[in-house]
């Protein structure tokens, strides 16, 4: 059996990634339009909902392209239909996002609740300022890591093979292969935001070259990261079909 990580970087060609970089440059672009319009007029506040139009189903359409192209859809599925699933697994986690946020709302209450109904020799421990660290954290990987891995193979999987295909997900969720990737992909997404905040003093042209080279190497690899993390997905769905195809 090929290296699995190797395996989903093969998945991975130039067209796809160009795609990935250049349009997603190009729906940021209508983004930005969108939110430089004016809405002082009736036509511009008409233009504003076409862009907003254009950068939703330009966004899943480019999204499910993309997905097709690394999992291989099956025939007579099409792109369309897989378009408008994407579209619902949005939405849906878009409505988890929003139900859980409320779990964060009241960690700092939390933490001083249970420092203080701890014994006096623990709360120099357990400090009110550490308990509150811990739910951010937990909070955080919860809304960063968890959530995305249970709904991106599920989404990739009735994107490209219809909406039973979600049978052929469940295994994927017991491979520590995934998780692994899952953690790394975070923890890298981190660095990358630390690439982009950081700076040492020089004088402001040095400092603008610098913004933008920082700026390009992040976006290049954090589109990289997001399509490996899909492509070892897909990986994963392809070997989880092909075992259930021969035991059958």
């Amino acid at each position: 059996m090929n290296n699995l990580f190797l395996a989903a970087r093969h998945r991975i060609t130039t067209r796809v990634m160009l795609w990935q970089i250049f349009g997603n440059l190009g729906l940021m672009g209508i983004a930005a339009a969108t939110t430089a319009m004016p809405d002082s007029h009736i036509w511009e506040l008409l233009i504003t909902l076409l862009l907003l139009c254009a950068f939703f189903t330009g966004a899943v359409a480019l999204h499910t392209f993309i997905v097709r192209r690394l999992r291989q859809p099956d025939e007579g599925k099409p792109i369309w239909f897989g378009g408008l699933l994407l579209a619902l697994w949005i939405a849906i986690y878009s409505l988890a996002s929003y139900l859980l946020a409320p779990l964060n709302d009241r960690a700092s209450q939390r933490a001083s609740y249970w420092n203080a109904m701890l014994g006096s020799h623990l709360r120099t421990i357990f400090t009110e300022a550490r308990l509150l660290n811990w739910q951010q954290n937990a909070f955080e990987y919860l809304m960063w890591i968890v959530l995305p891995a249970l709904f991106i193979p599920v989404a990739i999987e009735t994107v490209t093979r219809g909406w039973s295909a979600h049978r052929n997900t469940s295994r994927i969720l017991l491979r520590w292969q995934y998780w692994l990737t899952a953690i790394l992909a975070y923890c890298v997404a981190q660095g990358l935001g630390s690439l982009i905040d950081w700076h040492r003093p020089s004088n402001p042209a040095a400092e603008i070259v610098s913004v933008v080279l920082r700026l390009v190497v992040a976006y290049v690899a954090c589109a990289f990261l997001l399509t490996y993390v899909v492509a070892l997905t897909a990986e994963l769905l392809a070997r989880n079909q092909a075992l259930r195809d021969s035991a059958a």
